[in-house]
């Protein structure tokens, strides 16, 4: 269970920030909020709702103001966002001091309403492992590197909580609701000579939970729920999909949260708790199929294109690793194998051997740079081989991602002959 720091208080009086910004009108959300300052203007983060906290209206009252950026119209900001914001503001600004959870590497925060009902979790980016205002402190570079995968980097895991949502389409695998917010609390981490500022960072509706799946037995959990939920870790190519981020709800359904780790520049992290549990063992329903198999892996590529990370664009490293592992996803499904078959050419089961999507990679890469192999001198270059220092050589990317298809499908149609001679 989530644990709150006890040293904090659950009251404030606490002022939001304000910021003189021009140009206000008055806009009805799609919701029944009506925020008499709502700003509609350009920005680099593409499909993202972003919320700035307050601002100062032309009247002189603190009020909040949205920022939504011009979207493209195949992916709107979903309404579940724009309510997300409006709670958020909601919260920082009454009496409910947010309160930091004592588990985990980075700060996060529970926001709760008036009536102190939680109503979600507000992660700012610059609270993460190795950013400056990390409060467990994960600060230093230097530091032993128990927090970080190496695929990706310090700042940017608030970015894929988002992206974890918008890429969940029809909400197929519970993804609770999360949107890129701007907020600012003294209850925050801040460096002791650093005035109180907004931070970055990602708000997910709260779900309520009795329970982490690891504090059960696997057999309770629908096959269907597991299948949706590792179809997506699988795509995501998640780093830390373990039974404390599979929150158990009161009538026993699992949501998955806690979604920093994906879409790496490497291949060699990959982790799914349920590798081991029997669901995963079971064939996919014609529903799952049809799901995966309708899925446009382009479509996916331009929403992350949208996205801001860190400040920047998603990158070239990680769009790679998402096309290829998306492809051997789809390959799998297609001839017939398990969430297991396929999590098993996507995972090292031993940290020192490369897994199968490792090694198509690297032949693909060699292939398309003409016979000349990446220099690989342990197990972890193999993992890295997408990375642009080893994917320099290569002079096409439609070269390996032909090359990639090719050698994967040969794999995944041996995989499927000798699962079906035993």
């Amino acid at each position: 269970m989530m644990e709150i720091d006890s040293n904090q208080s659950t009251t404030s009086s606490h002022t939001a920030l304000s910021t003189s910004t021009p140009g206000h009108t008055s806009v009805r959300l799609n919701s029944s909020d009506v925020l008499e300052d709502y700003l509609l203007s350009p920005s680099t983060a593409g499909n993202l709702l972003h919320f700035a906290e307050s601002t100062t209206s032309p009247r002189g009252t603190h009020i909040p103001a949205y920022q939504l950026s011009s979207s493209p119209p195949s992916i709107p900001a979903p309404r579940a966002m724009e309510l997300l914001c409006v709670n958020a503001t909601k919260a920082v600004r009454g009496p409910q001091t947010p309160a930091r959870l004592k588990n985990g590497t980075g700060g996060a925060y529970i926001l709760r309403n008036e009536k102190r009902e939680p109503i979600g979790v507000f992660k700012p980016a610059d609270e993460e492992p190795f950013c400056e205002n990390n409060p467990n402190g994960y600060t230093s570079s230097g530091a032993v590197d128990r927090a970080k995968k190496r695929g990706v980097p310090a700042g940017e895991s608030s970015c894929r909580e988002v992206a974890a949502f918008l890429l969940d389409h029809g909400g197929f695998a519970n993804v609770p609701p999360t949107a890129a917010i701007t907020l600012s609390h003294p209850a925050f981490a801040y460096r002791s000579h650093d005035a109180l500022h907004p931070k970055s960072g990602s708000f997910q509706q709260w779900v309520p939970h009795v329970a982490e799946s690891w504090d059960f037995g696997p057999s309770r959990f629908s096959t269907q729920e597991i299948h949706a939920i590792g179809v997506l870790d699988i795509r995501v190519l998640n780093c830390d999909r373990h039974g404390g981020n599979l929150l158990v709800t009161e009538d026993g359904h699992l949501v998955p949260i806690d979604h920093g780790y994906i879409l790496p520049s490497t291949l060699d992290e990959a982790w799914f708790e349920w590798l081991i549990w029997p669901q995963a063992k079971r064939p996919f329903s014609a529903a799952t199929v049809q799901y995966v198999l309708s899925l446009s892996v382009e479509d996916d590529v331009q929403l992350l294109r949208g996205c801001v990370w860190n400040g920047r664009p998603i990158s070239a490293a990680c769009v790679r690793v998402f096309r290829c592992v998306n492809v051997l996803l789809q390959l799998g499904v297609r001839s017939g194998l398990t969430l297991y078959d396929i999590g098993l050419l996507v995972c090292r089961m031993d940290p020192h051997i490369p897994c199968a999507l490792e090694r198509i990679a690297c032949e693909a890469v060699s292939r398309a740079a003409g016979g000349s192999c990446p220099a690989q001198t342990g197990p972890f270059e193999t993992g890295s081989v997408l990375q642009d220092e080893q994917f320099a050589a290569v002079k096409s990317e439609e070269r390996f991602q032909k090359e990639f298809v090719e050698l994967a499908a040969a794999v995944v149609e041996r995989t499927a002959r000798c699962k079906a001679s035993n």
